[in-house]
């Protein structure tokens, strides 16, 4: 709108100026009585703008008074619009938090569509979600599932990190050997755990967060193999996650990465909190 009345306004100053050049003024003389002739294009726009914004609102207002005045003197038709109305924009929202969730705003993995947060209920206990994962359903899955590719655990912890430098308390997030394969993400340096590092007994060992190996260890490739002592218990570092992996949060289902991007060690063991994430 404010570049028509622009356009107007160029046209009118053009068209005075033709016509003071007719008298016989040079071009500088007739462009500068058109615009004192004219007056100040800018106050123009502005005095426009305004007219067309309240007559908008006066507009508008009168419409919203006349639809009020129907609503109240019908209150079925009243209803019914309200249903409808509540029934599209529930419908609306639902669609594009899908939409935004799968197509403009995917996962951080890889065929991260088939990613699937597990969780339970029981109907005799009139509970239909929210009961805690265990090691036992975790096998019962793996033995179990036929529609599954694959399932893990996870829980996410602070422990105390201690060894080259400074003491430091860090995330931590304890995942059963599964993990990777089910995120189909993989170490950028070393290895993910092996089956039997995941068994009772089996040696100690831990991967490290992208974040954590620049912050704390500059990058160095020899951390691979270098032990590291969290809480007290001694462990090898067998790998380092890629910069763009982000394990998914407590709390959260897989689709929601931690925000505490790169500050976690990721080690087998007892937990009172797992989750599940598994691949549909």
């Amino acid at each position: 709108m404010d570049d028509d009345l622009k356009q107007e306004l160029d046209t009118h100053l053009a068209l005075i100026e033709e016509e003071v050049r007719a008298h016989g003024l040079s071009a500088d003389e007739a462009r500068q009585e058109a615009r004192l002739r004219l007056g100040n294009p800018l106050a123009y726009r502005e005095r426009s703008l305004d007219v067309v914004i309240a007559t908008g609102i006066s507009d508008a207002w009168r419409d919203v008074i006349f639809a009020a005045r129907r609503l109240v003197r019908n209150p079925t038709f009243t209803l019914a619009s309200v249903l409808t109305l509540a029934l599209a924009l529930g419908a609306n929202a639902s669609i594009f938090a899908v939409v935004q969730r799968v197509v403009r705003n995917p996962l951080p993995y890889p065929d991260s569509d088939r990613l699937i947060d597990l969780d339970h209920g029981a109907q005799r206990l009139n509970l239909s979600s929210g009961l805690g994962m265990t090691r036992g359903l975790y096998y019962q899955y793996l033995s179990r599932s036929r529609t599954l590719d694959g399932v893990a655990l996870y829980a996410v912890d602070e422990l105390t990190l201690t060894g080259a430098g400074d003491p430091e308390r860090i995330r931590i997030a304890r995942a059963t050997t599964t993990l990777a394969p089910v995120m189909r993400v993989w170490p950028a340096v070393g290895r993910w755990f092996r089956d039997e590092e995941g068994l009772p007994g089996a040696s100690r060992v831990a991967v490290l967060s992208h974040g954590l190996w620049t912050r704390r260890y500059g990058r160095e490739s020899g951390v691979v193999g270098r032990p590291v002592i969290l809480a007290g218990v001694p462990m090898e570092v067998i790998g380092v996650m890629p910069a763009s992996f982000a394990l998914p949060d407590q709390g959260s289902t897989c689709g929601s990465p931690s925000q505490s991007r790169g500050r976690w060690v990721s080690a087998y063991g007892a937990s009172r909190a797992w989750r599940a994430c598994a691949t549909a």
